[in-house]
């Protein structure tokens, strides 16, 4: 019983430090100011083992510390011309 727990704990151990080797380019690159990150991508410096990270993970040049943000915002003029009547709650066929 004890070395099926040591096996699991081996593999665990072996994913993290295999996750951490393929982020560690992604930290490295974004926790460089926004300035220096264009100026060594014009020069084709830019590491080439990284994930590509969406949006939501990119941030503000601020590194992993925020994540973009959008306000959507609604007519409502538009949307009380678009009203029917009202549904009947009967039974359904």
């Amino acid at each position: 019983m004890s070395n099926k727990l040591a096996v699991k704990w081996g593999l665990i151990i072996v994913i993290l430090l295999g996750a951490l080797y393929l982020i560690y380019p992604n930290y490295e690159w974004y926790s460089k100011p926004l300035a220096e990150r264009e100026k060594l991508d014009t020069l084709g410096e830019r590491p080439k083992r990284m994930l590509n990270l969406g949006l939501d993970l990119r941030g503000f040049g601020l590194g992993f510390t925020r994540g973009f943000q959008f306000t959507l915002r609604i007519r409502r003029i538009q949307i009380a011309g678009q009203r029917t009547a009202p549904r009947s709650h009967g039974p359904r066929h």
